[in-house]
């Protein structure tokens, strides 16, 4: 029987990483724990702080778009996710269509029957934080 080539030191531990040369990026394999952890000290749930991740880089979006993108229906993404999240402060109206200013409509092309969303500065610096954990710069408590 052949000789193993793995060191007899190595073979009773309990992990062994491997080299840095093998590995880019590992910052991912902490995503369950700050999600965790984030769910845990923040009063989001999962479903919340995902779709706040998939809107986070956008300036302002319409409930409809984000249905279609998301793969969800509009009116279990409203309801389930989008209304709880307007609630709680994290997502904020970005042009209210009951106010008219012509000057907006004409400088933003915004159509005026589309309720328009934006993160709001709550749900911009959860997510940052989320970043900061996901990345080693901040703890993520358990």
């Amino acid at each position: 029987m052949p000789r193993s080539k793995i060191h007899k030191k190595k073979i009773n531990r309990e992990f062994l990483p491997l080299q840095d040369k093998y590995v880019r990026h590992n910052d991912i394999k902490y995503w369950s724990l700050v999600i965790r952890d984030m769910v845990k000290y923040t009063d989001l749930t999962k479903s919340e702080l995902e779709f706040l991740l998939y809107v986070y880089d956008l300036e302002f979006f319409e409930i409809t778009w984000a249905a279609q993108s998301y793969g969800q229906s509009r009116k279990k993404l409203y309801e389930r996710i989008i209304l709880p999240l307007k609630k709680k402060g994290y997502l904020e109206e970005y042009f209210n269509p009951t106010k008219r200013r012509e000057d907006v409509d004409v400088h933003f092309n915004i159509r005026r029957n589309a309720q328009k969303l934006s993160v709001s500065h709550k749900g911009r610096h959860n997510v940052q934080r989320l970043y900061r954990k996901l990345y080693g710069e901040e703890e993520i408590r358990y």
